[in-house]
């Protein structure tokens, strides 16, 4: 019950996303009682002999014949066939007779499709399209929240890939609605496996279990037998891949100490190639007819590039991603007349020709349906601008590591300045937010591009093989609706970390009002950047905390950094044997405590072989005596923290807060301590604020954490308070400074 807990705001999600599926198709899931159902029956009555029955009748929308003159067939057939106990190979009622499985487009073998099996097909057409909206819905929410979005942000681009434009209108192609849902299941299976490696580093991964999931996936997409559509999910999933991995080989190069990783992505990219192979042997049931046929097809050289690019979308087809009816709706029959406020039959077009529907676009609404709504176009703006916005600061950062290193080499620490890099440059979860979003916009650009006929397009039609007998540029809009999707999303998660640290300030700006009416306001300087840096190889932070450990009392009243307690938290951590992590390092913490709720934790690099070169043990709080094993001591080589009792020493003081900042989400899991508590915590922590909670009440696996560090930060947030601790963090060994604060 404890799992279901944690996960109750995913599980509510995914129900959301179900029930709004229901509701969308709910008059054709129950044809019997609501007399409605998605098969076109009325389209029949403009062919012999149904015509001569009712020669008035005007179908709703001529574009669905094709559903109930072909699709509604084939289902009939394959029940037919296989009530007689044979499997459907051959089609004997076209023509003198043709190849059926090796079609493809019925998806005889795709599994959801025994509800054509079983149920009628009135009823079955309804509950197959409404469970794979649901479906599609489904998958994209899994691949936010793989991206690390927030609830709502995946809720929302659930919704939009659900309901865009482009699967709505198709509906009715069972074989698009089969296939068009899983791509976003494949990138997020793809995503995750390569984020385990990151988190891992050089160490060996094997991703068994994800990579049987990802072939199931891709086999799904196989059976639905669109051969279109199994080349746009290749295409698309294997160019995700190759970004990832590329950023995947500079991140754990960046974070780890160890030979070059470009073996270890290698491999991984070997994994990921098994499960597309494997996904595509899964579907070879379906796949190996189909490419038998494909050669014999009439498509193969009957048209060529500009007849190909003629029937991409026209240039003023760009308004339909405002105004989806701008040139009309071919299921619209009527108008109203605003002066004789009275509906009007529409019975001939300007011309004077014979028309009863309200449409005059040059592509016909199925092909043309690109509609995402107007916010999702404003949220993906959005994303764009944080990620450049990203960017931006992480280049001033690497610029200020930069003059980090010299003012080091000043110091005479040229050995760390040549070994150690910033902690802000090796956090990883500053590229993570923004390669999705480069990704997917350049993604959106290129199926844009393409669905709009310009001679980029030459580029597929004469570089991938096969693809000359595709003649549907527009089926871009497939890539673009997911592009979209995802960037819309990923902006209303800027939005909501916008929305949540403005509501921060304002409540951090009134205490501040509060205390500064009191006169208690005060320098709101970083703690660490104020205290002198100590020239002696010998002295640890361990024997500068023991300085300031005797007279916390007295500080701790007059809002002086002291140290309380710094090390009765560490051991239910120290308890275990310390593992080393990803890259063979042992993380061990520097202790130092200054007044308040604030607390935080710097963390260095160790060889994981022995403690060679360090004195003293702080596990005792004593110099020179062992602790558990001989494997926690606690010291740093490098001594930077001065005696505070020296009357010289300048100590900063800051007003007490009221209110705890909040814990750090994304941590380099592969920088964690090798202690399981340590790692139960690290999960927790990453989880987002609300989901910490229970009851009203923060969860305190902060306690297993080993770190009372850095209390009482006041205003500074993660980045400013990184920034300002550079040099410290450096000088120390730390990789990184995370913040939380108890419950």
């Amino acid at each position: 019950m404890s799992r279901l807990h944690r996960f109750r705001a995913d599980l509510l999600a995914l129900l959301a996303i179900l029930l709004l599926a229901l509701l969308w198709f709910a008059p054709v899931l129950l044809p019997g009682l609501t007399r409605a159902t998605l098969l076109p029956y009325d389209n029949l009555y403009t062919f012999e002999p149904w015509q001569s029955l009712q020669p008035g009748l005007i179908p709703h929308n001529n574009l669905l014949s094709d559903l109930v003159l072909q699709n509604a067939v084939w289902k009939q057939h394959i029940r037919e066939t296989l009530a007689a106990g044979e499997i459907p190979l051959w089609n004997p009622k076209s023509f003198t007779g043709i190849p059926f499985l090796a079609g493809g487009q019925a998806s005889t073998f795709y599994p959801l499709n025994i509800l054509f099996y079983v149920l009628p097909l009135e009823v079955a057409y309804g509950w197959f399209t409404a469970l794979q909206v649901a479906i599609a819905g489904a998958c994209m929410y899994v691949f936010g929240r793989v991206l690390r979005l927030r609830v709502l942000a995946a809720l929302f681009g659930a919704v939009v890939y659900m309901f865009s434009g482009f699967l709505v209108v198709s509906v009715v192609f069972t074989m698009f609605v089969a296939a068009v849902p899983w791509l976003p299941l494949v990138l997020a299976v793809i995503e995750y496996i390569v984020r385990k490696q990151e988190e891992k580093g050089n160490r060996s991964f094997q991703p068994i279990p994800y990579v049987a999931a990802g072939a199931a996936v891709i086999g799904l997409v196989v059976l639905a037998g669109h051969p279109e559509l199994i080349y746009y999910t290749l295409i698309v999933a294997g160019a995700y891949t190759f970004v990832r991995l590329i950023a995947a080989y500079f991140r754990i190069r960046r974070q780890s100490q160890q030979p070059s990783p470009f073996v270890r992505i290698l491999k991984l990219a070997g994994w990921l190639l098994t499960m597309a192979v494997a996904g595509v042997a899964l579907g070879a049931v379906q796949l190996i007819p189909l490419v038998e046929l494909l050669p014999l097809n009439f498509r193969e050289g009957s048209a060529s590039l500009e007849q190909v690019l003629g029937w991409a979308w026209p240039s003023r087809h760009v308004l339909t991603f405002a105004l989806p009816n701008i040139f009309g709706n071919p299921s619209h029959h009527q108008w109203f007349d605003i002066w004789a406020r009275t509906w009007t039959p529409a019975t001939v077009n300007a011309l004077g020709e014979t028309n009863h529907t309200i449409f005059w676009g040059i592509k016909n609404y199925v092909e043309g349906g690109n509609y995402l709504g107007i916010a999702t176009w404003l949220l993906a703006g959005v994303a764009l601008i944080a990620a450049v916005q990203v960017l931006w600061k992480r280049r001033s950062e690497i610029g200020d590591s930069r003059l980090g290193d010299r003012e080091i080499e000043r110091l005479g620490d040229a050995q760390a300045a040549a070994n150690l890099q910033s902690p802000i440059s090796q956090s990883p979860n500053r590229s993570i937010s923004s390669l999705p979003t480069f990704f997917f916009a350049s993604l959106a650009m290129l199926s844009l591009l393409f669905a709009f006929g310009t001679p980029l397009y030459a580029l597929l039609y004469y570089g991938l093989p096969g693809w000359s007998q595709l003649h549907s540029p527009f089926r871009w809009v497939f890539p673009f609706t997911l592009s979209m999707a995802a960037l819309g999303a990923i902006g209303l998660n800027v939005v909501l970390g916008w929305m949540e640290r403005g509501t921060r300030s304002e409540g951090r700006g009134a205490r501040g009002e509060g205390r500064g009416a009191r006169g208690e306001g005060r320098d709101l300087q970083s703690p660490i950047s104020s205290l002198p840096i100590s020239q002696s190889p010998n002295r640890s932070i361990a024997d500068s905390l023991a300085g300031i450990r005797r007279p916390r009392r007295a500080a701790g009243r007059a809002g002086q950094p002291v140290c309380t307690r710094p090390l009765r938290r560490l051991r239910p951590a120290h308890r275990r044997r310390q593992r080393p992590g990803a890259d063979g390092l042992r993380r061990r913490p520097h202790v130092l405590e200054l007044p308040g709720r604030q607390s935080g934790a710097l963390w260095r690099d160790e060889p994981a072989g022995g403690d060679a070169g360090l004195v003293g043990n702080a596990g005792r709080g004593k110099e020179g005596e062992r602790g558990r094993g001989g494997e926690h001591n606690l010291q740093s080589p490098i001594s930077n923290l001065p005696n505070t009792e020296s009357p010289d020493c300048p100590i900063p003081d800051f007003p007490h807060r009221t209110r705890p900042l909040p814990r750090a989400r994304h941590l380099q899991p592969g920088q964690r301590s090798g202690a399981r508590a340590a790692e139960r915590a690290g999960r927790a922590a990453r989880r987002p604020l609300h989901q910490r909670t229970r009851g009203g009440r923060r969860h305190t696996s902060w306690r297993h954490w080993p770190a009372v560090a850095l209390h009482d930060l006041q205003r500074a947030g993660r980045e400013d308070l990184q920034r300002q601790c550079r040099h410290v963090l450096r000088l120390a060994r730390c990789t990184r400074l995370r913040l939380h604060h108890p419950a």
